[in-house]
């Protein structure tokens, strides 16, 4: 393999999942089924990767084996793959992935899009006290000058106050974007991941937030899980691996324990206390009556679409919030300014 390969994103990976598994369900062998993909890749890494797990399953490896030489892909991807080529569902298995990493997808773009409007309204905000501080002030002081050969005092000071406080504004979005710029090359590595996610999860107003995507994520996982064959033991052991949140991997450990010591799975849940009282009752009466994969993922979706709400909130006040800072900003460097320059000009007439 001469290309770098490089990981798939949550939105390939969907595709790749959904397009892999309509090319079994028409009948072609797998083999072919990449080949038939990789006329379709133009990017270099992708089409090297479609290559290299053709090439390996024609020399009669399985699917999973040959994605785990990869290094590219979770555990959790290649455990559902391996069951799925065992039991003989691949495809089902593979349309499962597709909407388990479709939905992981749409959960990343909400979450960008929730930072890139307050980074947009802050780089707004530098801009236009950059222009005051290089521009606008230095045209007052000029016109200060020209009326009085000397400033006094009080116009001096408001003058040196109203440039210290674009300075100051101005060094503090500095550090806010360094900071953001450190954070995106974080996000590229699990162990930058792992830092990001401990110290934003210790934030108020994100702690919620982060565990419920995080139990949106295990409940797909389990609906996944279940619908392919998996018991639920099982299941909820493997489900564990696509949780970042340690508080909700601690109540999954909890309900291990429970089941380790024969307490019924539904009990287990309630126990561990993962969901409210009305979620568990949900749980605990489809698991008698056998529509368990169904009550995971409409609790799944259920989780997906608080945190969706929870981040448009969050991005819903927090705008107003910079806008109305800018604006006070603003004021007060232009007041500074104009107070002394309306002074001079009140004496003079």
């Amino acid at each position: 393999m001469k290309t770098k390969l490089k990981p798939l994103s949550s939105e390939e990976l969907a595709y790749f999942c959904n397009q892999l598994a309509l090319v079994l369900k028409s009948g072609v062998n797998l083999n072919d089924g990449l080949l038939l993909l990789l006329e379709d890749v133009k990017d270099n890494s992708t089409s090297e990767l479609l290559y290299f797990l053709s090439q390996s399953i024609d020399e009669q490896k399985s699917l999973y084996s040959s994605l785990e030489e990869t290094n590219l892909f979770s555990e959790y991807f290649i455990s559902m793959v391996k069951i799925g080529e065992i039991s003989g569902h691949l495809e089902k298995v593979l349309e499962g992935l597709s909407v388990h990493y479709m939905r992981e997808a749409n959960l990343k773009s909400s979450v960008k899009s929730s930072i890139m409007h307050p980074a947009i309204l802050l780089a707004m905000m530098g801009f236009v006290i950059l222009v005051l501080l290089l521009k606008v002030i230095p045209v007052f002081t000029d016109v200060f000058m020209q009326i009085n050969s000397q400033l006094d005092a009080s116009s001096s000071a408001a003058i040196a106050f109203s440039s210290q406080t674009g300075i100051v504004v101005l060094c503090i979005i500095g550090v806010l974007f360094i900071l953001g710029v450190i954070c995106y090359l974080l996000s590229f590595s699990n162990k930058g991941k792992r830092m990001l996610f401990s110290i934003f999860s210790k934030f108020i107003f994100l702690r919620d937030v982060f565990e419920k995507a995080s139990v949106s994520r295990f409940c797909s996982a389990m609906s996944l899980m279940i619908s392919s064959g998996f018991d639920t033991t099982k299941a909820l052991t493997l489900s564990k691996g696509v949780v970042d949140n340690p508080k909700i991997i601690k109540k999954i450990n909890s309900c291990e324990e429970s089941l380790q010591n024969q307490v019924s799975f539904a009990a287990s849940i309630s126990d561990a206390h993962i969901f409210p009282p009305l979620y568990s009752q949900m749980i605990k009466v489809s698991y008698k009556s056998g529509m368990l994969d169904t009550v995971w993922k409409q609790i799944s979706d259920k989780y997906e679409d608080d945190v969706n709400s929870s981040l448009s909130n969050l991005v819903s006040f927090i705008e107003p919030l910079l806008v109305g800072t800018l604006t006070i900003i603003i004021g007060i460097i232009l007041i500074s300014v104009l107070l002394p320059l309306m002074g001079i000009m009140s004496a003079i007439g």
